[in-house]
């Protein structure tokens, strides 16, 4: 499930660099990405600690959800130590990317049409 979920990541990274390039800013769509986003990593932090037998204690989980993008590499981080840290480079690199390239593609179609 985890793997799931770290692949449902990238997909929504994707739709956020298509949103980005096709949707004016401040669109009602913006705030359902970042929820949708915000869950996800929630989730897939809670199922990887209780995966390695660490459970996170529910009270915390609203500290993850309303700081995901600092709480999730900090987790990985400490619960991988220097095998987190190039997990996190990698994955923010290749996350970047899939942002990058759903972006430019959208926008190279719309400029030809």
């Amino acid at each position: 499930m985890t793997v799931f979920l770290l692949v449902f990541l990238y997909f929504l990274f994707a739709l956020s660099g298509v949103r980005a390039a096709a949707v004016p800013d401040g669109a009602p769509i913006d705030l359902l990405m970042m929820i949708v986003m915000a869950m996800t990593a929630t989730a897939w932090v809670t199922m990887d600690a209780r995966k390695a037998g660490k459970p996170i204690i529910r009270s915390f989980h609203w500290v993850i959800f309303l700081t995901w993008p600092l709480a999730v590499p900090i987790f990985v981080i400490r619960s991988r130590r220097w095998v987190g840290l190039l997990l996190v480079l990698l994955h923010g690199a290749m996350l970047l990317l899939v942002y990058a390239a759903s972006f430019f593609f959208v926008a190279v179609l719309a400029a030809r049409a």
